[in-house]
């Protein structure tokens, strides 16, 4: 979640924090079944994680933050950030706006995905959009920090990630025919999955 907000700040330490502030919103608003911008909004997790507070008289310091926050849950989020900065720098969050560009072939592959995507996602009569995005597909490609894509947990999973997976591992192939099928993708027992 923390690599969709809009960040400018590049730092490892900042996006130690960031990642830490994002996991800690995002279990936070699950435990109390909130909308987790009910709980903390976007810009203000850039403020936190550009102070990168280490006990609550410095996360008062950020305007606006305490409006909604128990003291409670203000210890919850300074351990969180007091947690990550204890975490070996290898395992600190690389600057992912430097990753690598795709190659033309890895570029075909996010387009076989899209239309993986895009004919699942009718099948279960939900919007694409909500599944996967560009990024999620093209990190499928890159098979890189795939526990942070979101289409390979949960509903998601069950309703693209699986079969995706199944595609670049050769489990699953495009196919096509002019029988009144078109393209469809299918598994290694020639039944049709999209």
């Amino acid at each position: 979640m923390w690599r969709k907000l809009k960040y400018k700040n590049r730092s490892p330490v900042y996006l130690n924090a960031l990642r830490a502030i994002t996991a800690w919103r995002e279990h936070s608003a699950q435990r109390k079944d909130v909308p987790r911008g009910r709980l903390l909004k976007d810009d203000i997790i850039l403020q936190i994680a550009s102070l990168d507070p280490s006990n609550i008289e410095e996360l008062t310091q950020v305007r606006g933050v305490m409006k909604h926050m128990s003291n409670d849950t203000a210890k919850s989020l300074i351990v969180a950030l007091n947690e990550a900065r204890l975490l070996p720098r290898a395992e600190w969050p690389k600057d992912e706006k430097k990753k690598r560009m795709l190659g033309a072939d890895q570029e075909v592959l996010v387009d076989v995905l899209r239309l993986l995507l895009k004919l699942l996602c009718e099948q279960e009569h939900v919007a694409s959009k909500l599944v996967a995005n560009k990024e999620d597909l093209s990190a499928l490609v890159l098979g890189k920090d795939l526990e942070e894509v979101a289409c390979t947990h949960g509903w998601r999973y069950d309703v693209f990630g699986k079969t995706a997976q199944e595609f670049l591992s050769g489990k699953v192939h495009l196919s096509a025919s002019l029988d009144g099928f078109g393209i469809r993708f299918v598994n290694g027992n020639n039944e049709q999955v999209a």
